[in-house]
């Protein structure tokens, strides 16, 4: 009886062991942190990197405004930028060079004409300003004004200078256009005669006698011819000229034709030379 027991016992034992070791092996590995605090479950981070374009959480809305909100935009000027100059005319004697008022001036740029007196200024639409002298005070002879036409700039100024001689203070440069090889007067020649010390400047023309003229203020000047005669060459030399009170500069000049002169030789009228110291005919 007693020995029964003991086998059920041992059975029982054995058993208990067996479920104890199943139920170690089943379990999962302990943690091997040192306070025995369980093991922290943390997740790494999912890789959200792709290779399109970067997007957005959402749509992008433009913000408008609340009526009556002050907008942030600069104001847009509306300042007009100039669109005239000033043109300043000026007058003095060539001799003395003392400024001369009563010197009348017309100006003009495009369509706009002003007439001024010297010594005063007026505004004028920008471009080009033409200055002509329209009249001059009593016991002058003759005026220049210079230069002759300039460019006015938007907001920019201009300057015209009128000078003014008086009787015996000019002087003169008279032109003879000759053929030459057959020394003939030739007509229709022109010639641009230009002051050294400005950009003033006269054409003269020599007439049906071949001859032609100009009343010229004291001065050193540039002759050069512009247009030839008809069927001869143009002469391309610029010759310098003094010009001094109440003397004239007589230039005589020629031009070569384009088609020289053939002369025809006639040996039936040839005359006989005679021998001067014999007076034998050959």
């Amino acid at each position: 009886m007693i020995r029964a027991h003991r086998r059920t016992l041992a059975v029982l034992v054995a058993l208990l062991v067996a479920t104890v070791t199943a139920i170690a092996l089943a379990a999962p590995p302990a943690s091997a942190d040192p306070d025995g605090a369980p093991p922290s479950s943390t997740t790494e981070p999912a890789d959200t990197t792709t290779d399109g374009p970067p997007t957005t959480d959402g749509p992008t809305t433009s913000s408008t405004p609340e009526p009556g909100t002050p907008s942030s935009t600069s104001p847009t000027s509306t300042q007009t930028p100039p669109t005239t100059g000033t043109v300043t005319v000026t007058a003095i004697d060539l001799k003395t060079h003392i400024p001369v008022t009563g010197v009348g001036v017309e100006l003009r740029s495009g369509d706009a004409v002003e007439a001024v007196g010297s010594g005063s200024s007026v505004e004028m639409p920008a471009g080009t300003v033409v200055a002509h002298v329209t009249s001059i005070p009593a016991g002058y002879s003759r005026a220049w004004v210079d230069p002759t036409s300039t460019t006015l700039t938007p907001g920019g100024t201009a300057t015209f200078i009128v000078s003014l001689t008086r009787i015996g203070q000019v002087g003169a440069v008279s032109i003879t256009k000759r053929d030459a090889i057959t020394g003939a007067l030739l007509p229709g020649a022109r010639y641009r005669i230009t002051a050294s010390h400005s950009d003033q400047s006269v054409v003269l023309v020599t007439g049906a006698s071949g001859t032609g003229s100009v009343q010229l203020a004291p001065g050193g000047y540039d002759v050069e011819e512009i247009t030839a005669p008809a069927d001869h060459l143009l002469d391309p030399t610029v010759r310098f000229v003094e010009v001094t009170p109440s003397q004239t500069r007589y230039l005589e000049l020629y031009d070569s034709p384009i088609q020289p002169p053939v002369v025809v030789r006639d040996p039936g009228g040839r005359h006989p030379l005679t021998s001067i110291p014999t007076g034998r005919t050959h």
